[in-house]
C-alpha cells in the first residue's frame, strides 16, 4: 500500500518524465511479520518446490512492472548491488539474522533477470547481499520496524549510506527524540494514506472534516489518544 502511494506521488510530480526510482514492494517483511502480501509466505516456504515459488514470484514481478511500464523501463534499470536495510542493530551475520530469506529472494530475483534477459544479469549474479550500517539503528526498539521501513522507502533512492538523509535522530537510551519523530511519522503516514487519491474511501474521510472542525479544542483533544490512533492503524492494516 505504501509503495503504491509513493509511486503515485512520483508520477504526480514527474508527469512528463520517467520515474527516477520505482518502489517495488512485492515481498517485504520483517522478522515478526510480512507486511504487504500474504504471498511472501508462499514464496519463502522451502517445503514448496522452487518452480512453484518462482512461478508466483515471476507473476508478481510482471504484474507490478507492467503497471508502471509507461514510467520506467526495467530493461534499462541500472542494477549494481543488493542491500539489506534493517533498523535493528545487530553484529550477527546476515545468515544468522535472516536465515535463508535473503538467499531465497536473491535466487528468485536472479532467475527472473535471466528469464527477461536483463542486460545486468551477469553483473547481478556476482553480487552478494550486504547490510547497511546506519547511525539511527535501534538496540531497544523492536516495535517500530514498519515505520522505519516506510521512512526508508520514502527517503532511500539507491545512494550510499553516508549520502542518505533520512532525517532521524540516533537512538539514545535516555532520550525520547527518536521516539517522538517516529510518533510524528505515524501520524503523517496515516494521514497520507487516508487522504491519498488512491484511497477509495477518501471522500468519506473528508466528509467528516467539517464536523471535526466545529468541535471545541477540548473535544478534539479527546481524539488525540493512543487508543484512537491504534484504532485508525488497525483499520488501514498497520497493526495485527
Amino acid at each position: 500500500m505504501w509503495a503504491s502511494i509513493l509511486n503515485h506521488e512520483e508520477q504526480r510530480i514527474n508527469k512528463d518524465s520517467p520515474l527516477d526510482f520505482l518502489y517495488l514492494a512485492l515481498y517485504c517483511f520483517n522478522k515478526n511479520s510480512n507486511l504487504f502480501y500474504n504471498h511472501s509466505n508462499y514464496v519463502l516456504d522451502e517445503q514448496i518446490g522452487v518452480e512453484k515459488r518462482y512461478h508466483m514470484f515471476y507473476n508478481r514481478m510482471n504484474e507490478y512492472l507492467t503497471k508502471y511500464q509507461q514510467h520506467i523501463n526495467f530493461q534499462q534499470t541500472d542494477l549494481e548491488s543488493c542491500t539489506i536495510i534493517d533498523n535493528i542493530a545487530s553484529q550477527q551475520s546476515v545468515y544468522t539474522s535472516y536465515g535463508n530469506i535473503h538467499y531465497d529472494l536473491d535466487v528468485l530475483f536472479k532467475l527472473y533477470l535471466d528469464s527477461v534477459k536483463h542486460p545486468k544479469r551477469p553483473r547481478m549474479k556476482l553480487v552478494t547481499p550486504t547490510k547497511f550500517r546506519m547511525s539511527w539503528m535501534t538496540k531497544y526498539n523492536y516495535t517500530d520496524c514498519r515505520i522505519f521501513l516506510m521512512r526508508h522507502m520514502e527517503t532511500y533512492k539507491g545512494q550510499d549510506v553516508d549520502d542518505w538523509d533520512v532525517n532521524l535522530e540516533d537512538e539514545v537510551e535516555d532520550s525520547d527524540d527518536q521516539q517522538i519523530q517516529l510518533h510524528d511519522l505515524r501520524r503523517k503516514y496515516v494521514t497520507k494514506i487516508l487522504t491519498s487519491d488512491l484511497n477509495i474511501h477518501k471522500a468519506s474521510v473528508y466528509s467528516y472534516l467539517p464536523q471535526y472542525d466545529e468541535l471545541p479544542v477540548e473535544k478534539k483533544m479527546e481524539f488525540d489518544t493512543d487508543e484512537h490512533f491504534d484504532r485508525m492503524q488497525i483499520r488501514i492494516g498497520f497493526l495485527d
